[in-house]
C-alpha cells in the first residue's frame, strides 16, 4: 500500500509540476473530462451497465471484430497456407484494429484516472465497477477473437509450425492483442483487493449484480490473455532474431563493387598524366629556346620559331591535360556520392569528409590558378615560366589523389 501511494503521490506532483507545457496542460484537461463523464454516467439513472460500456467505447465495433472469426473463407483463399485468418490482412480490418486499440488505451487511461481521483466512501466502488467495465469491453474480444487467432489449438503459442505462425507479423494486430492483455492483467491486480473481500457488488444482474464483468470468470481469462502475450513475445523475437542476422550480414557484406566512374577517372587521370608530363617539358624546352634568344641578342620573340612552337605546343598540352584532370576529378567526386548513398552510415569513416573538403578546396584553387596561367599564356609578350606550370600540375594530381581517396573510402562503408 505504501509503495502504491507513493506513486500516485508522485505521479500527481509531476501531473502538477508540468501543467505549463502543452502535455501537461492536454493530461490534467483529459483528466478532470473523466472524472466528470464517469460521475455523470454513474449518476445517471437511465444507463444501464451496458450503455455505459458503449458509452466509453464502441461495443457494435467490437462485436463486429469478433464476428469475423465464424464468417467463412472465400474460395480464393482455400490454396493459402493459412484460411482462418483470411480477413486480418486486409485494409478496412486493419483500421478496426488500430480504432480498438485506441480506444482500449482510453478506456485504461480512464479507469486509471477515476481510481486515482475518486476518493471517499464510494471510492472502492468506483474502482471497482471501472475495471469490470474494462474487463467488460476487453474479455469478448480476446476470448472470442484474438485468442482463437494467435494462440489457439494450431496457433502461435501452441508452438505448430503450421498455424497461424505469421499471423502476429501485421503489426496492428499485436499491438492489440499486447494492449488487451496488459489491461486484463491491470484489472486483474486492481480487482483482486474487491474480489478477496467481496465488498462490492460483483456478477450478472441476475445474480444479484450490478451486471458488469464476473471477477469469478478471470481464472479462465487471465490464462487466454497470458498466451496472447506470450505468442506475441514469441513473434517479436522472431523478428528481432532476423533483424540481428540482417545486420550480421551487413557486416559480413565486403566493399561495394568498383564503380564505373571510378574506371573512368583512372583512365582519364593517366591521360593527364601523360599530357601533364609532356606539357612541363616542352614549357622547359620553350624557356630554353628564350634564354637562347636573349643571350643571342633577338629581343622580338615572335620570329623565334623554334619558341613559338614550343609555347604553342605547351599551350595546347596544358588546355588538355587541364581539362582532363577536372574530368577525372569529377568522376571520382560522383563516385564517391553513389557509394556514400549506397553504403551504411554507421560504416563511415572518419577521414571521409576531411578528403572530399581538402579535394575541394585543393581544387577550386589550381582551376584558379590554371584559369590565369591560360589566360595569360594566349598573349605572346607573356612570359610564362615552368615553375607556375610545375604548381598547376602538383595542385591537379593531389586533388584527384584525395577525391580518389574519398571514393575509395566511401566504396568500404
Amino acid at each position: 500500500r505504501s509503495i502504491s501511494s507513493s506513486k500516485s503521490i508522485s505521479s500527481t506532483k509531476s501531473i502538477g509540476a508540468n501543467v505549463t507545457t502543452v502535455e501537461g496542460m492536454e493530461r490534467r484537461t483529459r483528466s478532470r473530462i473523466y472524472s466528470e463523464a464517469w460521475k455523470a454516467w454513474k449518476e445517471s439513472d437511465s444507463l444501464s451497465p451496458g450503455d455505459v460500456v458503449d458509452a466509453l467505447s464502441s461495443v457494435a465495433l467490437r462485436d463486429a471484430v469478433v464476428a469475423l472469426s465464424s464468417l467463412p473463407p472465400p474460395p480464393n483463399a482455400a490454396a493459402a497456407p493459412s484460411t482462418t485468418v483470411w480477413y486480418a490482412d486486409t485494409c478496412i480490418v486493419r483500421d478496426c484494429y488500430e480504432a480498438l486499440l485506441r480506444q482500449v488505451r482510453r478506456l485504461t487511461e480512464i479507469a486509471f484516472v477515476v481510481q486515482r481521483h475518486n476518493k471517499g466512501s464510494m471510492a472502492r466502488e468506483d474502482a471497482s465497477r471501472i475495471w469490470r467495465t474494462v474487463l467488460s469491453f476487453v474479455s469478448p474480444l480476446v476470448t472470442d477473437h484474438l485468442h482463437p487467432l494467435v494462440a489457439g489449438p494450431g496457433g502461435v503459442a501452441d508452438g505448430s509450425d503450421d498455424g497461424d505462425a505469421t499471423i502476429l507479423s501485421i503489426t496492428t494486430l499485436r499491438r492489440l492483442v499486447e494492449c488487451c492483455g496488459g489491461a486484463i492483467v491491470s484489472a486483474s491486480w486492481m480487482c483482486e483487493p474487491f474480489a478477496a473481500d467481496g465488498t462490492v457488488s460483483n456478477g450478472s444482474a441476475e445474480d444479484g449484480g450490478d451486471g458488469l464483468y464476473d471477477l469469478n470468470h478471470l481464472a479462465r481469462l487471465l490464462p487466454m490473455a497470458h498466451a496472447c502475450m506470450v505468442a506475441c513475445q514469441r513473434q517479436r523475437s522472431v523478428e528481432e532474431q532476423m533483424l540481428e542476422e540482417e545486420e550480421k550480414k551487413k557486416k559480413a557484406k565486403g566493399p561495394q563493387k568498383t564503380s564505373k566512374f571510378t574506371i573512368v577517372s583512372v583512365i582519364v587521370f593517366s591521360m593527364a598524366l601523360i599530357l601533364s608530363i609532356a606539357c612541363i617539358v616542352t614549357t622547359f624546352a620553350a624557356e630554353d629556346s628564350r634564354i637562347e634568344a636573349e643571350d643571342a641578342g633577338d629581343e622580338d620573340l615572335s620570329d623565334n620559331e623554334q619558341y613559338s612552337m614550343d609555347r604553342s605546343v605547351a599551350l595546347m598540352l596544358g588546355c588538355a591535360a587541364g581539362l582532363c584532370f577536372t574530368i577525372a576529378t569529377l568522376c571520382s567526386f560522383y563516385a564517391g556520392m553513389r557509394h556514400k548513398s549506397k553504403g551504411d552510415a554507421k560504416k563511415e569513416h572518419c577521414c571521409l569528409s576531411g578528403f572530399v573538403i581538402a579535394a575541394w578546396i585543393v581544387f577550386c584553387m589550381t582551376s584558379i590558378t590554371n584559369l590565369i596561367v591560360l589566360v595569360l599564356a594566349f598573349d605572346a609578350e607573356n612570359i610564362i615560366y615552368p615553375e607556375v606550370v610545375l604548381v598547376g600540375f602538383v595542385g591537379n594530381m593531389l586533388s584527384c589523389m584525395l577525391m580518389f581517396g574519398y571514393s575509395e573510402l566511401a566504396r568500404k562503408m
